[in-house]
């Protein structure tokens, strides 16, 4: 997708792909980012499930009677597992439990209330391996995620901390 929200499909592609396929995603790629960004309130994530949706469509496409329906129900079902995984997330956070004493006076409030701003994919992580003191095999198995991916929300969260403390400090 361009800036302009316009799907961008190269003639390569369209001369690999069946031409039915190149004509569903310009047609529907844009209507359902959108439907899906009502769902999560999440434009890259919805531009992530709406990419998956077309994939999943693709791998499937001789089998597939009507795409349009099956992209739509794919970007429901992948939303509804977003949302389960929110839901494992937010009750590894509760197992967790509270900080105790020792560990909340070692920690600045401005700091936390930082950290509470982070998108919650960005948040967890760095609650989990920061906060809460796991290592980051433990933090992959609560997340259900694979380390390079519980890495690499680690750094994109510093990265962002210290974007917000260098304009702040400016």
């Amino acid at each position: 997708m361009t800036a302009t929200g316009e799907v961008l499909v190269t003639s390569a592609a369209a001369q690999r792909w069946p031409a039915e396929l190149v004509d569903c995603y310009s047609h529907h790629a844009e209507s359902l980012t959108g439907y899906v960004v009502t769902l999560v309130g999440d434009v890259a994530l919805a531009q992530d499930i709406t990419h998956e949706s077309f994939v999943r469509l693709f791998a499937r496409w001789r089998h597939v009677e009507h795409p349009r329906a099956y992209v739509y129900l794919t970007a429901v079902n992948l939303t509804r597992r977003h949302w389960r995984r929110l839901g494992y997330e937010a009750a590894a956070l509760q197992k967790v439990g509270p900080l105790t004493d020792d560990r909340a006076a070692a920690t600045d409030p401005w700091l936390r209330d930082l950290v509470e701003r982070l998108p919650a994919r960005l948040r967890t992580p760095v609650l989990l391996h920061y906060y809460a003191d796991l290592p980051i095999d433990e933090v992959c198995a609560v997340m259900n995620a694979p380390s390079g991916t519980v890495k690499r929300r680690l750094h994109e969260a510093r990265q962002l901390l210290r974007e917000i403390l260098e304009r702040t400090d400016a």
